[in-house]
């Protein structure tokens, strides 16, 4: 769901919905039972005629939002424990653009060169309640933990560029596409994450089909140490051009993310189908390993809907084969005060998102969010089971609600 230069509000978020499977299902990281973030720059598409395009710099928009956000997650680990928890949050944001059309023309056109910027910062509170069911003499009863409040910001930073060479004229183009980005999880905290990508693919598009081929490389660093033992991984950066963040957390790690992916999107007048599949594998730094998923192969189809009054409704849904799902458990075998141990079990994890926005009038909007994903898995060491089952999230629903204004200028 990247947040494509358009006229309409409309368009842009019937567009973002379209192509929310092929980043939602086919590249990303976290733990199970999380929504796939969000692809974090979605670059224009220029298959321009000349005049359109010339040669220098030419500086395309400048735009900024205010959105206001309410979401409820729930989570059913295996063990009969839940959680629960509920976040209101602030979003400010502001993204401009620019093109620089190179000097030279190709037979297909002419290359040209996108500088994106992008500034993000999120004011959140949360509460919730943690239940966990003991057995006694043969019958369990629940013990509820109240959460504590809390109040958390982070501010994320961007700046994008991409090469783009067309290949044909009917729409056929490759692209390189380096970026950099600084989050801060906390803005009390000096803990901050950088993260330097590259991607590099091709792209074909059409008023009746569109299709991306892409492979990509990131690297990511943290201020601060890293911390002995497991880490997880949380992506600041690819949750810029989302508009429901499902979770948020300071955990992150050092190491490099790979991944390799490939959509179809076919387009009617109202109607667009689309599909894809990837690879994603995440190598952290020596000395500490990650849990949650660690390498996957993911599978998705999506379906988008426009009809009258400025609405817009999208289905998705999506499988990803676990090779190597890791966990941080407690070994049974080990004295009290000992550190948690590496358990690794194979398996699935399904996901299933609908999601329907309303635009009435270019800048406003107002967009509803369902998310369910259910986490299978398998060859757990027996002697980590019971540890693995109280970390692993089985069952994961969302709901969210969200009131924007976004306006270009």
């Amino acid at each position: 769901m990247g947040l494509n230069p358009t006229d309409s509000l409309a368009v842009d978020i019937h567009e973002r919905a379209v192509d929310a499977s092929f980043t939602d299902f086919a590249a990303g990281y976290g733990t199970a039972g999380h929504s796939r973030p969000v692809r974090p720059y979605a670059p224009a598409r220029k298959n321009e005629v000349e005049e359109k395009n010339p040669p220098g710099f030419k500086f395309d928009y400048i735009e900024s939002g205010l959105f206001l956000t309410q979401k409820s997650q729930y989570v059913t680990n295996f063990l009969l424990t839940s959680a629960q928890t509920s976040a209101s949050s602030l979003d400010v944001t502001l993204k401009t653009q620019g093109t620089y059309g190179l000097s030279f023309t190709g037979s297909a056109g002419r290359p040209f060169i996108t500088l994106t910027g992008y500034v993000r910062e999120k004011w959140a509170k949360t509460t919730g309640s943690k239940s966990s069911y003991n057995l006694d003499n043969g019958a369990y009863y629940p013990i509820t933990t109240l959460s504590p409040p809390g109040n958390w910001r982070f501010l994320t930073t961007q700046v994008a560029s991409e090469l783009v060479v067309p290949f044909s004229s009917n729409g056929l183009e490759g692209f390189v596409a380096p970026w950099v980005g600084y989050g801060l999880p906390d803005l009390n905290s000096s803990k901050m994450t950088s993260n330097y990508t590259v991607a590099t693919g091709f792209r074909y598009n059409s008023k009746a089909n569109t299709a991306k081929f892409s492979i990509k490389q990131r690297q990511v660093a943290v201020s601060e140490p890293a911390p002995a033992g497991p880490v997880g991984y949380f992506d600041y950066f690819a949750y810029i051009g989302d508009p429901f963040d499902q979770g948020a957390s300071g955990n992150t790690f050092s190491g490099q993310l790979n991944s390799a992916d490939i959509g179809m999107t076919h387009n009617w007048e109202t109607l667009s189908l689309g599909g894809s599949v990837g690879y994603s594998a995440a190598q952290p730094s020596t000395g500490y390993f990650m849990y949650g998923e660690a390498s996957s192969i993911s599978f998705g189809l999506n379906a988008s809907k426009k009809l009258p009054f400025g609405t817009t409704t999208t289905v998705s849904a999506g499988r990803s084969i676990l090779n190597d799902y890791k966990q941080a458990v407690t070994d049974p075998n080990a004295a009290a005060d000992s550190p948690k141990v590496e358990a690794v079990g194979q398996g699935t994890n399904d996901r299933f998102r609908a999601e329907v926005t309303i635009a009435p009038i270019e800048w406003f909007y107002v967009s509803a969010r369902f998310d369910y994903a259910m986490l299978a898995f398998s060859a757990v060491d027996p002697d980590l089971l019971v540890g693995f089952n109280e970390v692993s999230p089985k069952n994961k629903t969302a709901y969210g609600l969200q009131i924007g204004v976004k306006k270009k200028f």
